[in-house]
């Protein structure tokens, strides 16, 4: 049996090892580009949906409260610190017989029980008032608190001789985030004279490590009226 010599077999040149390897790590520099910028993509879209949902729950709380009030008071700004600050306090009309107490609904009207139905404060026809002394049977004190990155709407009501109070977080942020209300004449309103009022959201959405940040702001108008239809 013959064999080929081992001095015979031809292998790999240096120069051909190292035009491999340098091919080589061009497409795994390329690879890792592209993985290091879809990753930084999947992060900003994540952080942006999160940081906007967030802002739209806090804000559309703040509105249909503002809609319902019969007098506000607003804090110029807030800002991320550590103590609390109220930003926002409001006066509404107890319109429903129950309200939920605690969990995720804590402050809003309470469905009747085996009815998807609201239970609504009886009243025998709707009429255009300027004040709920002798049409609601309560008043609800509404304000929501900055702690942080974290704002609370809290809620206190007597009704039938009974205390009740309601808190629930509308909105927990990841990174900075500051409220303040614009278009107002003055920090305090009451039915007495039609005005808007804008409240603006500012936050920031970031990841130190992937080197993501961005900021947004989402606001809207709301008309506060004098009198109104309730």
């Amino acid at each position: 049996m013959n064999r080929t010599p081992l001095w015979r077999i031809k292998g790999f040149t240096i120069t051909e090892l190292m035009v491999a390897l340098a091919i080589t790590g061009v497409v795994l520099s390329a690879l890792l580009g592209s993985y290091v910028a879809l990753q930084r993509s999947f992060v900003f879209a994540n952080s942006w949906t999160w940081t906007r949902k967030t802002q739209l729950r806090v804000l559309d709380s703040m509105s249909v409260d503002l809609r319902n009030a019969i007098s506000v008071s607003v804090s110029p700004s807030s800002s991320t610190l550590s103590s609390a600050q109220t930003i926002l306090s409001a006066t509404i009309p107890v319109r429903y017989n129950t309200y939920y107490t605690s969990g995720a609904f804590a402050g809003d009207p309470k469905r009747s029980t085996g009815s998807s139905r609201l239970s609504i404060t009886p009243s025998s026809t709707a009429k255009l008032i300027t004040s709920t002394a002798n049409y609601f049977p309560a008043l609800m004190t509404v304000t929501y608190v900055q702690t942080g990155y974290t704002i609370t709407r809290n809620a206190s009501w007597t009704l039938s001789g009974t205390n009740y109070s309601a808190s629930r977080d509308v909105g927990v942020f990841v990174n900075p985030v500051s409220v303040s209300f614009y278009n107002l004449s003055g920090a305090n309103f009451t039915n007495g004279t039609d005005t808007t009022i804008v409240p603006k959201i500012y936050a920031a959405f970031q990841n130190a490590k992937l080197q993501v940040t961005g900021t947004m702001t989402l606001s809207d108008s709301v008309f506060l009226r004098s009198s109104t239809y309730r």
